[in-house]
């Protein structure tokens, strides 16, 4: 029992240290700074692609930081919606792979999207079967 008690004390004060460290002014400069560079790659078009300057890219370091800081709660939920819009609309011009990507960029953003991640797996459904119909 005591042991259980100590590994508890331990665990609390642990995790209380990670609360504080969240919150130091250094991390949310930190914070600021990868906001501020995913809002100008937002405002650039530049949502994602290759290398580590996107806006996905600054977001996700954001995430790392500090997930619950309100303004990468923010910008997590709207750079999601953004990437349903593309993936919608690549989806009725009939682009599956470029819908299936907008969706991908979603589960990174919402790993627990369960929406997201059914409709990849029915795309790639849709992927296989006009694979297997071509000669």
């Amino acid at each position: 029992m005591a042991i259980g008690v100590a590994a508890l004390t331990i665990v609390i004060v642990a995790m209380l240290g990670r609360e504080r460290s969240a919150s130091t002014p250094s991390t949310a400069k930190q914070v600021d700074a990868e906001l501020a560079l995913t809002d100008a790659r937002i405002a650039s078009g530049r949502l994602v692609g290759p290398g580590s300057d996107e806006a996905l890219d600054h977001l996700l370091a954001a995430r790392s930081i500090d997930a619950e800081h309100p303004g990468v709660r923010e910008r997590l939920r709207l750079l999601a919606a953004k990437f349903q819009q593309l993936a919608d609309q690549a989806g009725a011009a009939g682009s599956l792979a470029e819908a299936a990507a907008h969706l991908q960029a979603i589960l990174v953003l919402e790993p627990d999207n369960a929406a997201a991640a059914a409709r990849v797996t029915e795309i790639e459904e849709q992927i296989l079967a006009r694979q297997r119909r071509r000669p």
